[in-house]
C-alpha cells in the first residue's frame, strides 16, 4: 500500500496515540484493559472475540527502528504464535510505500477449532484490507489540512461517534479535551446539563458538541425517556452555547450535532437543508436543539449543525441491533419501502474533521451518504454480503404496535436525504454506495487474489 505521505509523516502516524483503535477493525471487537507505552517498547493488555469466545491477549511492540520498522509479539493469548512486522520504505518523493507481514500459528483444542487454515488466512487480509484502507483514507483528509492543529473540547466523547473520533483527532495532531458528566480527569471539563453546571471553556479552539440522551430503548418511548432525549439535547446544547458566549476568547467554530429526523416522515419527498421541518416528537425535538446553538452563532461563532442520517457500525446504533436477526438468518426487513438515508462511521467523524478545519462552512448540512436506499434494499444487500437469507419480512403493524411513536421514528420513517451541499464544500465521501460501507465494516470486502 503506497501513501501519498513521506516516510517521517507516515511512521509518525503510527507512534501518536489513536493509532491503535484507528486500526481496529469495527467488525473484530477488542476490550483495551491497559496500554503502556507506544510502539517503541509497549505492551496492549486487552481481551479479543474468537467466535462466542472472549480471549486474553497480550501485545509487546518491539524491534522499533525510527522510520523503518516496529514489530507487535504476542506475549500471551489465543494463538501458538504472532507476529505482525510493520516496514515503511520511502518509494518516491511524497510517496511512502508500506507493508505488512504476519506469522502466525493455528492454535488447538477448542479455540483451534473455531479456526481453519482458510478461516485465519482470510481474517487476516481482511485486516489488513480495513488497516490499508483506513491509513489512505484518514491521510486524504489529513492532509488537506497540514499544520492547523487544535483544542478540540468534545461532548459525548464516549458515545458512538464520540469513541471513533477522537483517535482520528490525535492521529492527526490534535489535543483533545473531553466535557464530561463524571468527576473530570486530566484534561477533561465538568458540566452537568440537568443541573446548569459547566466549568471553564477557556483554552480551548473548536467545540464538537456530540452529547444527548440515546434515543433507542428496550421496547418503546415513555414520557420519562422523552423528557431525557429533549431536555439532553435542548437544555445542553444551551447550556454549553450560553457559557461559549461568554468566554474571554471564544472558540473558532461549534460543531454540533444534529439529525435527519428534522424533515420527519416524508416518503419519497427528495430533502434537502431548505426542506421544512416535519411533525411529531423527534422533529420537535431537532428543531429545539438546533435554534439552541443560536446562543452561539448570535455571536459570531461559526456554527455548524450536522443532520446525520443513520450512522453505520457493528460497533452500536441500527447495524449492530440488525446483525443478531440476520446471523440467525431472520433477514432485516421491516416495512421495506421506506427511504433509509445512511451514513458511515467513518464518514460521519470525516465529515466532522471537514467542518471542524474548513472555515467556509457554518450552517446546517445533512451528512448522508449520496445514495440512500429503500429499508427492503438496505436488507438484501446486507443479507447478502452475510451470505444470509432475506426472506422475512416484519410488518409496519407489529411494529408501531410493539414499538408506539419509536417504532415510527427509527424504523418505519422514510427519509431520502440530499447531502450535496456539504458535497460541494469539498467533502468526498468514503463510502458513497451501501455494499462498500457494509464490506468495509463487517470485514466482508472481495479479495482480489495476486499472481
Amino acid at each position: 500500500m503506497e501513501i501519498k505521505t513521506n516516510v517521517e509523516e507516515l511512521f509518525e502516524w503510527h507512534e501518536k496515540p489513536g493509532a491503535f483503535e484507528r486500526l481496529t477493525p469495527t467488525w473484530d471487537p477488542v476490550e483495551i484493559i491497559k496500554k503502556e507505552g507506544g510502539i517503541v517498547d509497549g505492551e496492549v493488555d486487552m481481551r479479543v472475540k474468537i467466535g462466542p469466545l472472549w480471549v486474553k491477549m497480550l501485545m509487546q511492540h518491539c524491534e522499533y527502528k525510527k522510520n523503518s520498522k516496529f514489530k507487535d509479539v504476542q506475549i500471551e493469548g489465543p494463538f501458538p504464535m504472532w507476529e505482525h512486522t510493520h516496514l515503511f520504505n520511502e518509494t518516491k518523493k511524497g510517496f511512502t510505500k508500506m507493508n505488512d507481514i504476519i506469522d502466525c500459528r493455528i492454535p488447538l483444542g477448542l479455540v483451534g477449532k473455531i479456526f481453519s487454515r482458510k478461516y485465519v488466512k482470510n481474517r487476516i487480509e481482511q485486516l489488513l484490507e480495513y488497516r490499508h484502507s483506513t491509513v489512505y483514507e484518514d491521510f486524504k483528509i489529513a492532509n488537506k489540512y497540514r499544520g492547523k492543529t487544535m483544542n478540540v473540547g468534545i461532548t459525548g466523547s464516549h458515545g458512538l461517534i464520540g469513541t471513533a473520533l477522537i483517535p482520528f483527532l490525535t492521529t492527526c495532531g490534535h489535543k483533545v479535551t473531553r466535557i464530561v458528566r463524571g468527576t473530570p480527569k486530566e484534561n477533561e471539563i465538568y458540566w452537568n446539563p440537568k443541573t446548569g453546571e459547566i466549568d471553564s471553556l477557556e483554552g480551548l479552539d473548536i467545540i464538537v458538541h456530540l452529547a444527548g440522551e440515546p434515543v433507542g430503548s428496550r421496547i418503546r418511548w415513555n414520557r420519562k425517556k422523552k423528557e431525557e432525549i429533549y431536555e439532553s439535547r435542548v437544555l445542553g446544547t444551551g447550556l454549553l452555547c450560553r457559557k461559549i458566549s461568554r468566554m474571554v476568547k471564544p472558540v473558532k467554530a461549534l460543531i454540533s450535532a444534529s439529525a435527519v429526523g428534522y424533515y420527519g416522515d416524508r416518503g419519497n419527498e427528495f430533502l434537502d437543508e431548505t426542506s421544512g421541518a416535519g411533525g411529531g416528537f423527534f422533529s420537535d425535538v431537532v428543531k429545539g436543539w438546533e435554534k439552541a446553538t443560536e446562543y452561539a452563532s448570535g455571536i459570531g461563532i461559526r456554527t455548524v449543525n450536522m443532520r446525520f442520517g443513520i450512522v453505520l457500525t457493528p460497533e452500536g446504533g441500527a447495524l449492530e441491533r440488525m446483525m443478531l436477526p440476520v446471523n440467525l438468518g431472520l433477514g432485516s426487513r421491516i416495512g421495506g419501502e421506506q427511504w433509509w438515508s445512511w451514513v458511515s462511521i467513518d464518514d460521519t467523524i470525516g465529515s466532522i474533521y471537514h467542518a471542524m478545519m474548513n472555515d467556509e462552512m457554518k450552517g446546517k448540512y445533512n451528512v448522508t451518504a449520496p445514495f440512500p436506499v429503500r429499508q427492503k434494499e438496505f436488507s438484501k444487500t446486507l443479507c447478502g454480503i452475510m451470505w444470509r437469507p432475506d426472506m422475512m419480512a416484519l410488518p409496519e403493524s407489529i411494529v408501531r404496535n410493539i414499538m408506539g411513536e419509536m417504532g415510527e421514528m427509527l424504523l418505519l420513517a422514510s427519509n431520502k436525504i440530499n447531502s450535496n451541499k456539504i458535497i460541494e464544500t469539498g467533502y468526498e465521501f468514503r463510502h458513497e454506495r451501501l455494499e462498500d460501507a457494509l464490506r468495509h465494516l463487517l470485514g466482508k470486502r472481495e479479495i482480489i487474489e495476486s499472481e
